[in-house]
């Protein structure tokens, strides 16, 4: 799969990532806030991996 490609697909991960934290925040949902912080912190272990092999 083209490099852009899978690094537009984690960017997208981590949006979603963000809106989940945001939305948890908002609605004091603890368990579903400590979730997007864990998802959106392993989307951006991806990003830099990913741009660690060029």
């Amino acid at each position: 799969m083209d490099k852009r490609l899978q690094l537009l697909g984690w960017v997208l991960f981590t949006i979603c990532g963000a809106m989940w934290i945001l939305q948890s925040a908002y609605s004091m949902e603890i368990i579903d806030l400590l979730v997007g912080i864990i998802w959106t912190i392993g989307c951006l272990i991806f990003i830099v991996d990913l741009q660690k092999q060029d």
